[in-house]
């Protein structure tokens, strides 16, 4: 009972605003020392699942766009060589874009399964499994 009395009394010389100070002090040095790093790790983690899922629709926009180009630009009959020449270059670049875009899509299908629910998830698995 005595050290009880002793401790108030050693509490009465601390001001009002002083015990306020003394838990914010303490509030900031745990929070910085246990709770800012959990929070830059679960924010390192979720900017590459960003990023990847930023590529990954990047490619696959890359493909659609491409196929639908080399659908639809065909060469004509009866156009120049200059123009056949230019056109056959074009429809050249649009394959390797394809082909560059679907090997990127092809070596990082695990990511579809974490990165995509659904069926769209499930649609570029079934494209890298054919590719």
């Amino acid at each position: 009972m005595i050290r009880l009395a002793r401790f108030g009394a050693m509490l009465d010389w601390i001001p009002a605003w002083g015990s306020a100070a003394l838990m914010s002090m303490a509030t900031t040095i745990f929070t910085g020392r246990y709770i800012s790093p959990l929070l830059e790790i679960r924010n390192r983690r979720f900017q590459t699942k960003m990023q990847a899922q930023e590529k990954i629709t990047t490619n696959a926009l890359s493909v659609l766009t491409a196929a639908i180009k080399l659908r639809e630009v065909q060469i004509p009959d009866g156009v120049t060589d200059t123009l056949r020449a230019t056109l056959t270059e074009e429809r050249d670049r649009w394959h390797r874009q394809v082909d560059e875009a679907t090997q990127h899509l092809t070596d990082r299908a695990q990511e579809f399964v974490l990165t995509f629910r659904g069926t769209i998830g499930v649609l570029g698995m079934r494209y890298c499994g054919t590719a």
